[in-house]
């Protein structure tokens, strides 16, 4: 090409064949036969095409359709990008108007046979078949999704406000003749779409619009012909088939509603493929005066399926809501409730659904107040699996099923909720056979999965690195065969993993990340698999063969994967289900291999990558250790002492291990830093105790510190974010420059110890006694101290901010404290618990307009 394409195709180009609109094009480009096969080719995978086939095609063959992409791909190089999109839609009118005729031509000159009844017949047998899997019985209960179906709520994002859609509206968008539509409906796994999608198609049925409904898991390439009529219409066959029994059909509008186009399996080119098809059906059925409307639903995630590379243009893009009405993000935290609450509603129709006992009450799960299974509550299938496993698993006396659920979640461990609601899934997902495999339900599956979430680990990698275990890698081998079975819901709605060969080649497969619904029960699922591997290495220490299989597997797990506090959580009351298994093993030995950073030769990462994997893995060792170190302090009282001898775990070992971590700041709030990489620092430390130790320029991002014990122990300049404290001593420490933001103590013990340029924020100690602790220029902001006790403590040259002291009896003065030189903002009533004597050279303000002066007072000071 010596100059980009400028003129725009003719006004008239509908009238053209493909050939002429194609020779129209050809002779602006100034291309020679040899010219234009040349920079064909780049888009061809490199095929060049004979000059006697680009001269059939100008002058009598229609290009074929395996050109057509290639050829519109060249056309958005070769012509200005302000009239390629013109180009572009011109092609694809004029090939589906071709299309149009000689398939019409086709069905005048089919002799014998009636056209339009056979595919009015097939079209009828495909809504019978539509009707009967609505009312067909659901996750291989006695109910249907008819009878536990409630109208979900969607909401379109125009610009700056919010659209909320019923299942009323969304229906005349799937019905509408003015113009076909592309409709794109995402949402969560587990959040409804397969039953919406189910139950809009039967909607359809009995109106004058045709439902086409096809799931992505059971869509193949297999035709159906205009004359069978017998063969049972389900949706194992392709789109085309029933795209072109519709246009031969006596139907004027049809609405297609895909479910689950990111299910899909093949390359990211052959979904788009798979996209630009649909689109030129549609064009052919415009050309011949029909309406189709593709309504298109996938996951949250993968809605780059739907946009990339403009396959197609989206009309509009729905999302469903939560059963509580709220648009909420993946990790839950930015909840707003846009549409009314069907919670009530979702349980109604569970308890008549599955024949419980009528009972008015909501469990509390499906309250909004009630945080620890909240994102069950707010998922139409997370509801059903907890409600379900609780009724099965039903213990006690409890009548009514709101006591039934509400006894299974409120468990002292709420591990054994998880642990049976693992169970109940891993039974009844499907039993896929393949040569070399064994039962696709075995828990030990469900920990890959897990692990691959929790570790964002691209699908071929991870298939690759699979965990050496016998029952896990042959099921990766032969992926799951396609069935119609209700048997297993969970691997589909609510797991869904994608399942690929191990040698993942394609950029899908290897962009694809194993996804759940609920990042709670990832973590859950991971924790018990962190265990597992912990107590096979322990156990292991005395076989050299066991011992070198358990650190790969270790290795395997524990060098990636972030280290939230949920996990944290479900790790320590794992350790405490499984203590008694280990109880009579040396399992301090474990700490060996920490010491050690365990073997380089384990990891696959190189260079920087390598040595973080490396601290990753020795640190989540040391927290799983201190989580059974914990459990043994609650069973024996004991605590551990670190050894000085540095040939074993010391404290320079556990400050390599967690070295210093960076800071970022909010915009909106540059005095509060928060750490940009979590750990487990905090909860290894519970249950130890530490003397004459330096833990100085340390972070403790997070998590609960338990049962340990501090002596003169310096914590110069550490960082404590939202960290929890409970029944812990510190005896003769240090705190200068420390940041407390965020924190709770509870029954802890401050003595002898020394606080100086403190800043503490945000942060309640409840129930603590604080004997002769000496604080020197602190900052207070928003800090309680509730019920504790004080005994010769000194505030020096400090300033307190909205701060609040309550003694345990009201109307008793707080003794054995004072003030000196002291600040006060916003404490008039705080300061009525202390006696005049106290308070020595104070400043104390109440006006918010003052605080600049008083700062400045203060520092002149």
């Amino acid at each position: 090409m010596q100059k980009i394409i400028t003129v725009p195709p003719p006004n008239e180009f509908s009238s053209y064949s493909p050939s002429q609109l194609f020779k129209f094009f050809f002779q602006l480009g100034h291309w020679t036969e040899e010219g234009f096969s040349s920079d064909f080719q780049t888009y061809t995978r490199g095929t060049l095409i004979s000059s006697v086939t680009i001269n059939k095609w100008k002058n009598r063959d229609v290009i074929p359709t395996r050109y057509a992409a290639p050829l519109l791909k060249l056309i958005e190089a070769a012509v200005d990008p302000k009239i390629a999109t013109n180009w572009t839609q011109a092609f694809e009118i004029v090939w589906a108007t071709h299309l149009a005729r000689a398939e019409t031509d086709k069905n005048q000159h089919h002799l014998g046979f009636n056209n339009p009844v056979s595919s009015n017949i097939i079209c009828q047998q495909h809504g019978e078949w539509i009707k009967a899997l609505y009312n067909e019985a659901l996750f291989g209960e006695k109910f249907s999704t008819r009878d536990l179906y409630i109208p979900l709520q969607l909401v379109e994002t125009q610009g700056d406000e919010i659209v909320l859609y019923d299942n009323k509206d969304l229906l005349k968008l799937l019905k509408t003749t003015e113009k076909s539509n592309w409709i794109y409906i995402s949402g969560a796994s587990g959040s409804g779409k397969s039953m919406l999608a189910l139950h809009l198609a039967q909607e359809l049925t009995g109106s004058d619009t045709l439902p086409i409904y096809l799931r992505g898991k059971n869509l193949s390439d297999i035709e159906i012909e205009i004359q069978e009529t017998n063969r049972p219409v389900i949706d194992s066959f392709s789109a085309s088939s029933f795209l072109r029994h519709f246009r031969a059909s006596s139907r004027d509008t049809a609405c297609l509603i895909f479910d689950g186009i990111d299910e899909i399996l093949g390359a990211e080119e052959d979904i788009q493929k798979f996209l630009s098809e649909l689109r030129l059906q549609q064009n052919i059925c415009e050309a011949q005066g029909k309406n189709l409307t593709i309504a298109l639903f996938a996951r949250d995630a993968d809605s780059y399926l739907a946009h990339d590379k403009k396959s197609i243009t989206v009309s509009v893009h729905l999302e469903i809501l939560g059963l509580d009405g709220g648009h909420r993000t993946q990790n839950l935290k930015d909840n707003r409730i846009l549409g009314e609450d069907m919670r009530s509603k979702w349980w109604a129709k569970y308890l008549s659904a599955t024949g419980q006992k009528i009972d008015e009450n909501l469990p509390e799960f499906l309250c909004t107040d009630y945080a620890d299974f909240l994102e069950f509550g707010t998922n139409p299938l997370g509801a059903f699996l907890i409600c379900r496993t609780a009724i099965e698993t039903r213990t006690g006396n409890s009548v009514f099923p709101h006591e039934v659920i509400n006894s299974f979640t409120y468990s002292e461990n709420t591990n054994l909720v998880y642990r049976a609601l693992t169970d109940y899934i891993s039974r009844t997902i499907p039993e896929y056979i393949g040569p070399h495999t064994k039962i696709l339900g075995n828990p030990s599956l469900l920990q890959t999965l897990a692990l691959a979430h929790w570790q964002k680990r691209q699908i071929g990698d991870f298939f690759n690195d699979a965990i050496d275990k016998n029952e896990v890698r042959p099921n990766f081998s032969t992926g799951p065969r396609n069935s119609n079975s209700n048997k297993g819901p969970y691997l589909d709605g609510f797991l869904r993993p994608s399942f690929f060969p191990p040698q993942a080649s394609t950029k899908l497969e290897q962009k694809r990340v194993l996804q759940f619904p609920h990042d709670n029960l990832v973590y859950y699922i991971v924790a018990t698999l962190i265990v597992d591997c912990f107590i096979d290495l322990i156990k292991a220490k005395n076989n050299d063969y066991r011992y070198i299989n358990a650190l790969k597997n270790w290795a395997l797990i524990s060098g990636q994967g972030v280290h939230d506090p949920v996990l944290a959580d479900f790790c320590q009351k794992e350790a405490r289900l499984r203590f008694e298994e280990i109880s009579d093993v040396n399992w301090d030995t474990a700490l060996a291999s920490t010491k050690r950073h365990l073997d380089i030769s384990q990891y696959k990462a190189k260079g920087l990558s390598a040595v973080t994997n490396i601290l990753n893995s020795a640190s989540l060792l040391l927290f799983v250790w201190s989580c059974f170190n914990l459990e043994r302090h609650r069973n024996l009282g004991t605590r551990h002492e670190f050894s000085k001898d540095s040939a074993e775990f010391d404290i320079f070992t556990l400050r390599q291990i967690h070295p210093n971590r960076s800071f970022r700041y909010d915009n909106t709030s540059l005095d509060k830093p928060k750490l940009k990489q979590e750990g487990f620092l905090t909860p290894s430390l519970s249950a130890v105790h530490l003397i004459a130790e330096d833990l100085s320029q340390l972070s403790f991002p997070q998590g609960h510190m338990e049962s340990a014990i501090f002596e003169t122990t310096s914590f110069a300049m550490t960082h404590w974010s939202h960290v929890k404290i409970s029944a812990s001593s510190f005896k003769k420490s240090t705190f200068q420059q420390a940041l407390f933001h965020g924190c709770r103590w509870h029954d802890s013990e401050f003595s002898d110890s020394f606080f100086q340029g403190t800043v503490i924020d945000t942060t309640t100690f409840l129930n603590c006694r604080i004997s002769r602790v000496f604080f020197s220029q602190c900052h207070f902001t928003d800090v309680d101290f509730l019920s504790s006790v004080f005994e010769g403590v000194i505030f020096d040259r400090c300033v307190f901010e909205s701060c609040g002291f309550e003694s345990k009896v009201e109307k008793i003065r707080i003794a054995g404290v004072e003030f000196r030189y002291c600040t006060f903002l916003s404490m008039e009533t705080s300061l009525q618990k202390f006696s005049q004597e106290n308070l020595v050279n104070c400043i104390i303000r109440s006006s918010s307009d003052a605080k600049d002066d008083l700062s400045d007072n203060f520092l002149s000071e």
